[in-house]
């Protein structure tokens, strides 16, 4: 925009040269209180006339810059007068490029503007991502409740033939040690947490697999396998019923099931939460079950059946400190890692964190006594052999 002496008139925005422009101004010497003027800009100098006479600030001296406020205005200060300051609601009179004071000061304000937008445009975009993270948390928090409900809709026949066909298919490929004795003794062993868990399937079975491997896991329709390994492990009863709490954490809280129903993706989930058990729910539920044995759990899951675990053992006035003493085991088991590697537990949260998260739990139980005394560990007789194959393939690492 042409600024000169012949572009133009006032009200056009074209020519604010030689015009008279509203202005007030600030001087230390006249007191607290604004003087009202006008101000009249050429090449040479900028004139304030006011009231009581008039004051000149060479363009030499003239510094311009555009403070912010609720409302935005050109400042003029005289370099050798800092006193002095005037001020300016032209916006237009940054325009007039041919004058470097003005010139500057609309550079300024432009790279000022540019930071603003920049700023404006970050905060929109952190608005944006913070609302999609709350999005997702909400839709992972609903998804998570359709899984939890179609899980718990499983009939109970479902869940009876789902864990007798999952130990028919895993019998095959394990060496199952089925004298009635062992048994009897771990059936006792377990009686009193078993006494408190809700009934969520139709009762308990409890399988021996004769295999070094101290490990343990559990299936629909209660079965509960045990590793001879395991037992061979534990010092104490309460290590053997802290692992089982864990395990049949596992089965009342439906992981199994869930961990299908999870990964059959949002769009069948919600399918089979509106349509029951029809709508999909069969098809969702006709996982094989070397596809639910071999999946794994999550470590979500894996902790989730600690702490529902742990309550249990609380509940039933058994010692839980013998969940951590088992755990301590399984960690120097392989050296330090136990289930962190790439053993069959790989899924599982590491152990420290595990055993220093139930050691915060036990520090603030109250009861720290008085517990019932459990029966002694059934030990597997000397002459079993361990299995060729193992009942939990090793899972992949990760997770």
């Amino acid at each position: 925009m042409d600024c000169g002496p012949d572009s133009g008139k006032k009200g056009s925005g074209l020519n604010l040269l030689h015009q008279q422009i509203d202005a007030y101004a600030f001087n230390a010497e006249w007191g607290p209180e604004m003087v009202g003027g006008t101000i009249i800009l050429s090449a040479t100098e900028l004139r304030f006339d006011y009231s009581d006479g008039h004051l000149v600030i060479p363009i030499g001296r003239l510094r311009a810059e555009v403070r912010p406020g609720d409302e935005e205005r050109i400042a003029f200060t005289d370099l050798e007068k800092p006193g002095l300051e005037i001020f300016s609601s032209e916006m237009e009179l940054l325009d007039c490029q041919a004058l470097p004071p003005l010139a500057q000061a609309r550079e300024e304000y432009v790279q000022r503007l540019s930071g603003r937008e920049l700023k404006r445009r970050v905060r929109i975009l952190a608005y944006c991502v913070g609302v999609c993270i709350v999005l997702t948390i909400l839709g992972s928090i609903i998804l998570g409740a359709m899984v939890r409900s179609i899980a718990g809709r499983v009939p109970p026949e479902w869940d009876a033939n789902f864990g007798t066909l999952m130990i028919e298919e895993l019998g095959s490929e394990t060496n199952s040690l089925s004298e009635s004795n062992i048994l009897a003794q771990v059936e006792a062993l377990a009686a009193p947490l078993l006494e408190v868990v809700p009934r969520t399937t139709n009762g308990y079975t409890f399988h021996l697999v004769v295999d070094d491997e101290p490990n343990a896991a559990a299936l629909p329709g209660g079965h509960i396998i045990i590793h001879t390994g395991l037992l061979d492990l534990a010092d104490q009863p309460e290590e053997i019923v802290g692992v089982l709490a864990h395990e049949v954490a596992h089965v009342t809280e439906r992981h199994l099931y869930r961990k299908v129903i999870s990964s059959a993706g949002p769009m069948v989930i919600c399918q089979a939460f509106l349509g029951g058990r029809s709508g999909g729910f069969g098809t969702l539920m006709g996982a094989s079950a070397a596809l639910m044995i071999g999946a794994g759990f999550s470590q979500e899951y894996e902790t989730e059946a600690d702490n529902v675990g742990w309550e249990y053992l609380v509940k039933a006035n058994i010692d839980p400190r013998g969940m951590i003493r088992m755990f301590e085991k399984f960690k120097a088991y392989d050296g330090g890692d136990g289930w962190d590697g790439t053993q069959a537990f790989s899924s599982h949260p590491a152990l420290a964190k595990r055993i220093k998260r139930l050691e915060a739990r036990w520090a603030k139980l109250r009861q720290k006594s008085d517990f019932i005394q459990l029966p002694a560990i059934p030990k597997p007789p000397p002459t079993a052999k361990p299995s060729v194959k193992r009942l939990l393939p090793p899972e992949e690492e990760g997770e």
